[in-house]
């Protein structure tokens, strides 16, 4: 009868670890929102559904953010220089992605932030 040596016991924790991890990191991320704010009005948005918001029907705004399973992004604007659209989809916790003209941010909030601050 063959026995365990200590890399099999090291490659199984290993794999329980990471399997652990992704089921942790499964159920914090289900609680994260999207915050859209147009002229310092707040929405809470569910992050789980598909769907287009387009911001010129009721604000004037020739804005459209797109809610794509679990990220955002704004997905057309009027502004001159469309730097918010070069944000691109946002999905983890704390990104954002702001139109200064226009006065809108696409922001995204979770129960607990995965880190305090990033410097780079």
């Amino acid at each position: 009868m063959k026995r365990f040596s200590f890399f099999d016991l090291f490659f199984v924790s290993i794999l329980l670890a990471g399997l652990y991890y992704l089921i942790y990191h499964q159920l914090v991320s289900a609680n994260k929102s999207l915050v859209l704010t147009v002229e310092e009005k707040r929405y809470f948005l569910n992050l789980k559904s598909k769907k287009l918001i387009d911001l010129s029907r009721e604000y004037g705004k020739n804005m459209v953010v797109e809610i794509d399973s679990g990220r955002a992004r704004i997905k057309e604007s009027d502004c001159k220089d469309k730097i918010c659209i070069s944000f691109g989809f946002i999905s983890k916790c704390g990104e954002s992605a702001i139109c200064v003209p226009n006065r809108v941010s696409i922001h995204i909030e979770c129960d607990e932030n995965e880190y305090d601050a990033v410097s780079r």
